[in-house]
């Protein structure tokens, strides 16, 4: 299993994945799997955007995205976490802390101060206690520290 920088030949088996992540987020959801490849070819070039894949045996199995940030009320870089996607049938193994271990080493090097990444609001106890009293969470954000600017 490799982690690798994203490129423009590898958007099809990103897609397909993309289109995986929003029906379980949603399976009522219609993925828009040609804008999201546009999206993609655009982005892709750009030094401040990071997408990287996973590999097993030539296979990409899972992707993640991220683009460099500065935050507008401290003006610190940091690294806005994107998508995060392994195949079902993979996530027993290390492809999903691989493509972490590789957000954190991406944002150390841009010199962030903290890594934002947003996680579904499955299995933890303010979420469902908050849903409890009607609240609606899908989703919540995590800031890790890691120094930088």
């Amino acid at each position: 299993m490799q982690i690798r920088r994203a490129n423009e030949e590898d958007i099809p088996d990103m897609a397909i994945l993309w289109s995986m992540l929003v029906m379980d987020e949603d399976n009522n959801a219609c993925p828009d799997i040609k804008r999201w490849s546009e999206l993609q070819r655009s982005l892709i070039p750009m030094d401040i955007y990071h997408p990287y894949v996973v590999e097993d045996n030539g296979k990409i199995i899972g992707f993640g995205t991220g683009i460099t940030a500065i935050c507008y009320m401290t003006g610190k870089v940091y690294i806005e976490g994107g998508h995060m996607y392994v195949h079902p049938n993979h996530r027993k193994g290390l492809a999903g802390m691989k493509l972490y271990k590789m957000g954190l080493e991406v944002a150390k090097k841009a010199g962030a101060s903290f890594f934002r990444r947003h996680v579904p609001a499955v299995n933890n106890r303010m979420v469902k206690r908050l849903t409890n009293k009607g609240h609606i969470i899908k989703e919540y954000t995590v800031d890790e520290i890691i120094g930088g600017k």
